[in-house]
């Protein structure tokens, strides 16, 4: 009755009964503005998956009504910030995992740091005469950190050959093939159970190496003042890639069960969407998806712009692709301020260096930034053949192998940094993802597409 459209609205009535149960629903006011708060407030409590927090009887309602009819405080309170973030967080898998990872290394540097420190002052106070060097345990981080970068490579290729056994391909061309077309290839059917198993057990090894290396890190770094930055990054890969392939079987087993959550528009609202599609908006097509649909996930969205983008590929072959070659283009002034800040980044991180060193650190870091600036243009900026791409990109593997090689040699003396090439690499990508911003694109209206359709 204050939106004029049911608070749960799924494309088929498993859907819908599933949203009740799983989905929180959409504020009234989203809808209509005009809705007063307090009445928002009521309808929503009414609206609660637990029935100890919904009005116990209809008189408790509608004496709640009457209070809010002769202006009265109500007694009802709106829904926390708390329980906002947990249904905001079911709808975002991928910042769950970043999060919990980032939680339970957290925790388990926290823990196990205090231990072992507690365990160093008892020795040193037994053994006053011991030293913090390099030892066996830096040794045994080194090993490890080989480990588990084949853990996390491993986990990486299953979760490609688990998505192109999902999408049904062929071939590994489309899952490579950087570009906003690859939002049209087959939709994500979950395969059987020893995909999901194979899947689920190599996310919990991740997860649990990555426990492990963090314990010797901190073994190292307490008893022998060690700290490698390639073993951190090692350990957070690790977290990331094994909870993200286990959410991806939790969720692809809650799909199995309960299908799509792809929701149904209006008329209008897909030829709004397939418009933006035909100019080669597919990134503005997905947003107007969830703004029109409220509270629909970004998965949801891409399958809806998927399924629109091959009905319009069987039926235009190539007119998106044209578009969307139009679609992006570097800023220079954009560029100009972005170098500006990264070299005064960089000369500030070379401040606290030693003077030997900042050469040669300087060169790992241009190289990185080098390989991270040809990451984005191969992602964005190429358009053209698979061919054309791989020479772009060997083009900037190449100047970026060359810098390494001039550090190695004009320097024999310096290491290899890694903070180096890692942060370039970041910055290379911070830079040119800043400097590249969307292009004019044509307006494809109905006038405008009849005209089209006469000319050709």
């Amino acid at each position: 009755l204050l939106t004029g459209r049911p608070p749960f609205r799924g494309v088929t009535p498993l859907e819908t009964l599933c949203q009740v149960i799983q989905s929180p629903p959409v504020s009234p006011r989203k809808l209509n503005p005009d809705v007063p708060q307090d009445l928002e407030t009521i309808c929503l409590k009414c609206l609660e998956k637990r029935p100890q927090q919904r009005y116990h009887s209809a008189r408790e309602l509608a004496e709640e009504l009457g209070r809010f009819l002769s202006h009265a405080p109500i007694h009802a309170r709106p829904v926390s910030l708390a329980r906002r973030a947990a249904f905001w967080a079911t709808r975002h898998p991928g910042a769950i995992a970043a999060a919990a990872a980032l939680l339970v290394i957290g925790l388990a540097v926290l823990a196990y740091g205090l231990w072992t420190e507690n365990r160093l002052l008892v020795w040193q106070h037994a053994h006053p005469e011991y030293l913090r060097i390099a030892g066996p345990w830096t040794e045994r981080v080194g090993m490890a950190n080989a480990v588990g970068s084949m853990i996390w490579v491993c986990t990486v290729w299953i979760n490609l050959f688990y998505i192109k056994r999902a999408r049904g391909l062929k071939s590994w061309k489309p899952l490579f093939v950087a570009d906003p077309l690859t939002q049209f290839l087959p939709l994500h059917q979950p395969p059987g159970g020893p995909w999901m198993l194979a899947l689920g057990v190599i996310g919990c090894v991740g997860v649990v190496y990555a426990l492990v290396l963090v314990a010797m890190m901190t073994e190292a770094f307490v008893w022998e003042a060690t700290y490698s930055f390639h073993g951190c990054v090692n350990v957070y890969t690790l977290s990331f890639f094994g909870m993200m392939a286990i959410l991806t079987v939790a969720l692809d087993a809650n799909r199995r069960a309960y299908g799509s959550s792809v929701r149904r528009l209006s008329p209008e609202d897909t030829d709004a969407i397939r418009r933006a599609v035909r100019a080669g908006d597919v990134f503005g097509a997905i947003k107007m998806y969830r703004g029109k649909a409220i509270g629909a996930s970004g998965a949801a969205a891409r399958e809806f712009v998927g399924r629109l983008g091959a009905e319009i590929e069987a039926e235009h072959p190539g007119e998106i692709a044209a578009s969307i070659r139009t679609l992006y283009r570097v800023r220079p002034r954009r560029l100009l301020i972005g170098l500006l800040i990264e070299g005064a980044v960089l000369g500030a991180i070379l401040t606290m260096l030693a003077a030997p060193t900042r050469v040669p650190w300087t060169l790992e870091f241009l190289a990185g930034c080098l390989l991270g600036s040809g990451i984005i243009f191969y992602v964005r900026i190429a358009s053209g053949g698979f061919r054309r791409r791989l020479a772009m990109s060997l083009a900037f593997v190449l100047a970026s192998a060359f810098l390494n090689a001039t550090a190695l040699q004009c320097f024999p003396q310096f290491h290899t940094s890694i903070e180096a090439s890692t942060l370039g690499v970041v910055g290379g990508i911070v830079l040119i993802g800043s400097a590249i911003g969307k292009g004019p694109t044509r307006e494809l209206t109905t006038s405008s597409l009849e005209g089209t359709v006469a000319e050709n």
